[in-house]
């Protein structure tokens, strides 16, 4: 009965036309206790975080109570030294500066300056100006393959480890699994950014992506929207998906 009443207020709150309060803070709460549930489910121990940034989704993981290995990449220098520093007291974050990609080399990448040295919009794709910001420089950088790095990376030799891959390298995506195809078979779970609408040229959009993580045996386990346009249509989401055999 208590359930029922509180269920009534709620849609009468709705009704009445007004917003739910820190309803995006909220939402940010169960994409996270989502997130947890599956990394539990799958008991992963070590999760590959590449396009780390500067170490947000490798902190909120430990916010949320992972404690297991961590790797992260990341290649652009000022943000890796960020990410250096606040992995530093962590003795199970490893941080690794470079990027992940189908093969290895080096290539221009497009350093998108969004203010505030913000700089996630950052991609080896060239973006798409309209939806984001224009200020662009290029540089350099090194990219690896996740398969060359076998002998380096204790966790990727181990079959007992339970390895996710989480990827947010803005359109590179596919790339990096591209890259990790003898490692694939072994990643339980994964989690990456896909586009309703292509912001980067040539980036595969969501239904394209969805395909090709369902092809590699992945099954969809949540979806979590990113960002939306200004008439509220999503533009971005992160999918989780695992391989639920």
């Amino acid at each position: 009965m208590m359930m029922d009443a509180v269920r009534r207020a709620g849609f009468r709150y709705l009704a009445s036309g007004r917003k739910v309060p820190q309803a995006r803070q909220i939402q940010r709460f169960l994409d996270r206790d989502s997130l947890i549930q599956v990394l539990r489910q799958l008991e992963v121990d070590c999760v590959f975080d590449i396009g780390a940034n500067r170490g947000q989704y490798a902190t909120s993981l430990r916010e949320i109570g992972y404690a297991g290995e961590i790797h992260s990449f990341e290649p652009i220098p000022g943000d890796f030294g960020v990410l250096s520093a606040t992995a530093a007291s962590d003795s199970l974050w490893h941080v690794h500066n470079f990027a992940l990609g189908r093969t290895a080399g080096t290539a221009e990448f497009n350093l998108v300056d969004g203010g505030g040295e913000c700089t996630v919009f950052s991609s080896f794709l060239k973006p798409n100006h309209a939806m984001i910001p224009e200020r662009v420089t290029k540089i350099p950088v090194e990219i690896k393959t996740l398969d060359a790095l076998v002998a380096d990376i204790e966790p990727l030799r181990d079959p007992a480890r339970r390895l996710f891959m989480k990827m947010d390298t803005q359109g590179f995506d596919i790339e990096v699994c591209e890259g990790a195809k003898a490692v694939l078979p072994r990643i339980i779970g994964l989690q990456s950014e896909i586009s309703v609408t292509q912001i980067y040229a040539g980036q595969p959009d969501y239904i394209e992506a969805l395909r090709y993580y369902r092809d590699l045996g992945f099954s969809l386990m949540d979806l979590a929207v990113v960002n939306r346009t200004a008439s509220r249509a999503v533009l971005e989401y992160d999918c989780i998906m695992a391989r639920v055999d």
